[in-house]
This record gives C-alpha cells, structure tokens and sequence, in this order.
C-alpha cells in the first residue's frame, strides 16, 4: 500500500475518533459472534443526515450513496425512521461502485446484523465516497437466504460483496460470487472457509491466540494450559494453540475440554475443573507434609504447621498460565471454579481471547489481573459513543467490522487509478495493510487475514493497554 493510501485511510477511519479519546470509559457488553460466543463512551457524534428533500438530488449528505431501492435506518431522534434514498446518477462522468452488504435482518441474529449495517452506514457518513453505492441485502440468517442474496446483489452490479456473518453462510455466498469474478469479505471468524475469492475480515481464533501467547511468553510465562469448552471453537482454540507452541519455547502442559455450556454445580465440570488443576494430588501432598512436620514434633515443625493450617493444597500447579476461551458472560461460572480448586491467579495469570472484551470483568476477582487481545478500548469507547448516540443503540466489538469494510472499500475506490478494477486481488493483498477500528490487518493470498491486536489487562478500575503491537506489517529492520 502506498504512503498516501495508508495516511488517507488512518484519516479516514481514526480522524473522528481521535477526538473523543480523552472521554473514553469501559467497553460495552460483549455480544455473540459468528462462530464463537464474541463482546464507553466518548466525543459527541454528528448526527444522522436528513434524508434529500427530492429523489432527483445528485448528492446525497454525509456521502451514503447507493442504487436500486431504499433502505430505512433509525434516527438518533427519539428513533424515528427516515427515509435514506439511494437511487442516483453517477457522478461527474464516474461510475459508481457499487458494495453488497449481506448481513441477517431477520430471522436469527437480527440483532448482529442490523449492527453491522447501522455502522457501515456510519462509515459511509464518514468516509464522504460519493462513488460507493451500498447495496443491503438480507440473509435472513439461512444459508438459503445468504444464497438468494448474493444473487440478488450481482444482479445489480456489486462488485464486491461485504458479509455474510456465519460460515457455513460464506461457502455458499462464495459459490455464487467465485464464477463471477467478485470477491467476497465475511464477518466470520471461520478460517476453514476461507479461499478462493473467500476472505475472511473476522478475528480467527488463531490470530488471537499467536498474539495472547506470544505475549504471555515474552514475560515470562513458558508453561500454558488449557481449559476449553468441548465444543467446535474450542477445539479450534487447541488448534490454534498446538501450532502456536510448536513454533515457540514454551510448553503446552496440557488442555482439558469441559462440557460446552455448563453451570457451576454441574458433576462433570467440576471433575474436570479438579483434575486440570491436580487438586488431589496437591491435597495429599499438604497431607504428607503435615504428617511429616508433627511426626518431627519440634519448635519449626510446629511454626510451619500453624503456616499450613490456612491452605487447602501444597504447591503450585504444573503450569503458570491458563487460558480460557468463554465470553465474557460465561467467565463468572468457569474462573471462579478454577480458583477454587486453588489455581491462584496471583501464582497463574489468566489469559483470554476477544471474548471476554466487556466493561465489567473486573467485578471478578479471579480475572484481576488476566491478559487477552481485543481492540483497543480508546478506539472502542469512541467509536460506540458515535454509534449510538447516530442509532440510539450500543454497538458490540462485531459491530466494529462493518466500519472497517466499508472504509476499506471507500479507500479503495478512491485510490484506485481510473479505468482499474477497484477490488482487484493486488489492491486487497495490500502487504502493508490497512489501518482500522479492530486492529491493523491484512488479507491474504490463501483468504485469511493477519490482525495486529493490542493486549488488555483487567484492572481494578477497568481495562488497560499493556501490549501494543507494532504498527505495520512491513519487515522489522535491526
């Protein structure tokens, strides 16, 4: 990517946001994701355009451009609905590009959905790309309606298509856009269906991991477990880890799946909580020593013994972190059981993935104190408090993907010389990637994508930043 594409993009995207970050406070709840359970305020935001008083106006304020149709978006007014029309001429003798959206309106996660469009349409107020013209089109979160969609939306000239969310969504959307040359941008996190014109915006489990790991070794922590829920993310999450250590100097001690799901008082989690942390054997050997100490009978024997009378188990575990992947909601239930079964997390740091991205974890002691990668909560805080103060809703960190599409594809019509194909594989495959709400990434020839990600830490009065990454991908020179 040029110098001049990087600087107008971290405009784009960071101009506005820069502002509020004085303001900022905690992160908004996490919500659901694509595949794995996924998650403020800041500077005031300008308001919703008024939509043009004649369906004939050439330029639409605040830049939302767009062909065929209508689409309704709430108002920060008291959530009044207006009016956006999209219908228009080109522009000054340029064609307009036109961008598909595909996200689930209906049906089940509605909710991830119209968040998605609510910010891509603030990227578009913000962007001010007159060329782009945003084609919306309902999943109605089925494979068959991701289908039709993406139908729908070549039929009217897309030429890129943003979404859809799930993967199993992606494959059959990809199989309608492969044949036409149009290349598609998922909001999954799904790396299996990545390919073959496939590109995958989501933040995969193993992005996460390489980044929480490979900090969590550079201070210190050589020996990593796992207590993962038994389920297709979390054995994603092993994936991720397994190659993760076998590329590093640490040790991946072990990794215990636990019933996906369950609660606290259930028989098997709490089995499987006291065997990964060597309860038992850690009892027993408080036991011995016991014995040993008053079978000695002196004055030190007994000063030790009087030590020992407030723990439950001798030693540490065999590992000196531990990683857990639940959201943010399901962590009161896993971390709390983990201490109790005298995995100290003064002795053991927690670590996390994006899940946990939320404003209250500090509420659990257990988690004072755990690392895990997300975006940066500056970032975060001011672009919620724009979000809704526009929509009258708070977004979640997913949201934040449907900005960085849609100013991507802002930044590539603009940059793009005339006469060449917008989204072409050379101006997607950029090797300096683009600067964004979630982190600097970059897509790949295979259709995976690289995130730079800072690491929080959960502290007594919120989140921090204690690891920033670097802020490019370009080679690191000595």
């Amino acid at each position: 990517m040029s110098d001049r594409r990087r600087s107008r993009f971290l405009t784009g995207v960071f101009g506005l946001l820069l502002i509020g970050l004085a303001a900022c406070s905690n992160p908004a709840a996490e919500k659901p994701a694509t595949e794995a359970a996924p998650v403020a305020k800041a500077a005031p935001a300008r308001p919703a355009p008024a939509a043009p008083a004649k369906p004939a106006e050439p330029v639409i304020p605040g830049g939302l451009a767009g062909t065929f149709g209508s689409i309704e978006t709430r108002s920060a007014e008291g959530f009044r609905m207006q009016q956006i029309l999209l219908n228009r001429p080109e522009l000054d003798g340029q064609r307009p590009v036109r961008v598909a959206i595909l996200v689930p309106l209906t049906g089940r996660a509605a909710g991830v959905g119209q968040r998605l469009l609510d910010a891509a349409m603030l990227a578009m107020f913000d962007q001010q790309q007159p060329r782009l013209n945003l084609i919306p089109k309902d999943t109605q979160g089925t494979p068959e309606g991701a289908e039709q969609a993406a139908r729908l939306a070549l039929a009217e000239g897309a030429e890129v298509i943003v979404g859809p969310l799930f993967g199993n969504h992606v494959q059959v959307v990809n199989a309608v856009a492969e044949p036409a040359g149009v290349p598609v941008l998922a909001f999954s996190n799904d790396s299996s269906v990545a390919g073959r014109g496939a590109h995958i915006l989501g933040v995969t489990p193993t992005n996460e991991v390489r980044s929480i790991i490979g900090f969590a070794l550079a201070r210190g922590h050589s020996k990593i477990a796992a207590f993962l829920p038994d389920s297709v993310y979390g054995r994603r999450v092993h994936q991720a880890l397994v190659e993760t250590m076998e590329q590093s100097l640490g040790e991946l001690v072990r990794a215990t799946y636990y019933p996906a799901g369950a609660e606290a008082d259930d028989e098997l989690l709490l089995q499987y909580a006291r065997e990964f942390a060597d309860y038992d054997l850690r009892r027993q050997a408080l036991e011995e020593e016991r014995a040993r100490l008053e079978s000695n009978g002196d004055a030190i024997s007994k000063s030790a013994l009087e030590r020992l009378e407030v723990l439950d188990t001798l030693g540490d575990p065999p590992f000196d972190a531990v990683l857990l992947a639940e959201p943010a909601s399901r962590l009161p239930t896993i971390a709390p059981l983990l201490a109790f079964y005298d995995v100290d997390p003064v002795v053991v740091r927690y670590l996390g993935l994006g899940g946990w991205f939320a404003s209250d974890l500090q509420s659990e002691p257990t988690l004072i104190g755990g690392w895990f990668p997300g975006p940066d909560p500056g970032f975060y805080n001011s672009f919620a408090s724009r979000f809704s103060a526009t929509f009258g809703t708070e977004p979640d960190r997913i949201a934040m993907l449907g900005y960085d599409a849609i100013a991507l594809a802002a930044t590539l019509i603009r940059d793009q010389p005339a006469g060449q194909p917008v989204f072409s594989e050379s101006a997607l495959l950029d090797d300096q990637g683009f600067a964004a709400y979630y982190g600097t990434f970059r897509l790949r020839a295979d259709g995976q994508s690289e995130r730079l990600l800072p690491v929080l830490e959960v502290a007594r009065d919120g989140l921090r930043v204690v690891g920033s990454p670097r802020q490019g991908f370009a080679p690191l020179l000595n």
